[in-house]
């Protein structure tokens, strides 16, 4: 199985758009210092909807169209306390989206629930979480942060090489994409960031989580199953026509192993074997293979 998830990790950003490009400097070193790589076209309109859907603490005044920078980070991370540090004076022209990742020494799921810029303050100069009033719920939400993160990272959309993820920093439009691992030149990058109409036309990941949750019935056996020639499967981070999108799963994808069947009929992939979900309609685009 680990051989087929890492697969589906490579190509799980696939939109059928065949000229897509992920464009990394071609000298990198371990830190990823102001290394800029370019997501375009179909990477970075499929990479940007997962963002404005994400669980984010959102820090400064524009409303509608302005200047938007995401930032994957960590509250514990001395990069992430660096960034934060140095980005206060531009908060006047620019709004930034942080969104908290988890890690094995870091439970994040109260800035989840929180969600304002004096939780954000607080778990950085603190080191206070919020008390989480919903746990069930934040679970939900972090389960689907967490997988859409991975969704970006397996996909190369973040730093190819980079020992730390955190902080990543994202800017652009739906059809090209900045993403910055370790910048020392905050000014430039604030800069450079264009001027966009962010999309709340889908339901975010809070959102989602706050349905009626549904009922996943595992398989008893290693049940696989695979796209038909031609036809391309959406891949979701919760199981709704509505969800947000991580890419498509497609012919030319290897046979993937199913895990189980929702109770609203999705078919789930637990892509690393600790209960982060993909999901896939079942549908006759997606067949079942013999054993």
């Amino acid at each position: 199985m680990n051989i087929i998830v890492k697969s589906i990790l490579l190509s799980i950003l696939c939109i059928g758009v065949s000229q897509a490009k992920v464009i990394w400097p071609a000298e990198t070193d371990v830190e990823m210092t102001n290394k800029t790589g370019t997501l375009t076209e179909g990477h970075a309109k499929n990479a940007l909807q997962i963002l404005e859907k994400m669980p984010w603490i959102e820090e400064g005044a524009q409303k509608g169209q302005g200047k938007y920078l995401y930032v994957f980070f960590n509250p514990a991370s001395s990069t992430s306390k660096d960034l934060y540090t140095k980005t206060r004076p531009y908060l006047n022209y620019v709004n930034i989206r942080w969104i908290p990742i988890r890690t094995d020494e870091t439970n994040v799921n109260g800035l989840y629930e929180t969600r304002t810029p004096q939780a954000l303050a607080d778990a950085f100069n603190k080191g206070v979480m919020p008390k989480i009033r919903n746990q069930k719920q934040m679970n939900a939400v972090e389960n689907m942060t967490f997988t859409g993160f991975i969704m970006l990272r397996g996909g190369r959309m973040l730093s190819p090489e980079g020992e730390s993820y955190f902080p990543t920093m994202i800017y652009g439009d739906s059809d090209k994409l900045s993403v910055v691992s370790a910048s020392n030149y905050i000014e430039g990058m604030m800069n450079n960031i264009p001027l966009t109409m962010p999309n709340i036309t889908q339901p975010t990941i809070v959102e989602l989580a706050e349905r009626q949750p549904v009922t996943l019935h595992r398989f008893k056996e290693d049940t696989r199953y695979q796209t038909q020639e031609g036809e391309r499967a959406p891949m979701l981070l919760y199981p709704s026509e509505d969800a947000v999108r991580t890419g498509s799963l497609g012919s030319d994808n290897p046979p993937v192993i199913i895990d189980g069947m929702t109770d609203n009929g999705y078919l789930a992939i637990d892509f690393n074997g600790m209960g982060n979900f993909i999901y896939i309609k079942d549908d006759p685009r997606i067949i079942r293979l013999s054993k």
